[in-house]
């Protein structure tokens, strides 16, 4: 289930426009300096606190509700939820991500503007290829000195089998080669695959909400920054 948290939060990236305030008494952590979704500058960060997650759920959904805003809860088996709201004045999906872990409850502020016009988001190039009967399309990159951390999420009408054939295809012509297969059963319905090419590396979670009629599809690259020749400054 956690993997549908962190896709929930890939699809729901912020914006610094739209921050959402921590809870009361929180420690905020950032993640990441150099960060962008679908092109738009971002600054990411978490907040954690010893709270109950039903106190915390309670606290968001009456201040946003006081706001006029019609407030939506998804729970996440015993631990986890996502609460949000989508603001139709400005037409940003606000989400806050709940994930409790024993008595520290962590939460994942998420805000994407322009959530009316997922279609211009679809785009595909480079090393992350995408089906072309995706839909929602999302990516995350961020920079930092060690190299380039990309993530692409989405949803293809097709079953987990032809997804991934796609995705076998297009790495091996793009020069990567399959380096691990492992089938997953126990926590979801689903494969994860990972390519190498030299230092880079790909790994793509594909599963099934419904059965194996569509796919939902969770990738992550790493290009590790070129190390300096030894003596060069």
């Amino acid at each position: 289930m956690l993997v549908a948290a962190v896709i929930s939060l890939l699809l729901q990236a912020p914006s610094p426009g739209w921050p959402i305030a921590a809870y009361p008494g929180a420690e905020l952590f950032p993640m990441g300096t150099d960060a962008a979704v679908n092109g738009r500058p971002l600054s990411l960060y978490y907040f954690s606190i010893e709270e109950d997650l039903d106190t915390v759920l309670a606290f968001y959904r009456e201040a946003w509700t006081r706001e006029g805003h019609v407030v939506s809860v998804v729970r996440v088996g015993e631990t986890g939820a996502a609460i949000g709201y989508l603001d139709l004045a400005s037409m940003a999906a606000v989400n806050l991500v709940l994930v409790q872990e024993g008595k520290t409850l962590f939460g994942f502020p998420a805000v994407m503007a322009n959530a009316d016009q997922p279609a211009a988001l679809v785009t595909s190039s480079g090393d992350l290829p995408v089906p072309s009967e995706a839909e929602g399309v999302t990516r995350y990159e961020s920079h930092e000195r060690g190299g380039r951390f990309r993530t692409l999420s989405c949803a293809v009408r097709q079953p987990p089998a032809a997804v991934e054939v796609f995705y076998l295809r297009e790495m091996g012509r793009r020069g990567f080669d399959l380096s691990s297969r492992r089938a997953q059963a126990k926590e979801f319905e689903g494969v994860m695959l990972e390519f190498a090419r030299g230092p880079k590396t790909i790994n793509v979670t594909i599963s099934s909400p419904d059965g194996g009629a569509s796919s939902a599809v969770f990738l992550v690259a790493n290009f590790q920054a070129p190390q300096p020749a030894e003596g060069s400054p």
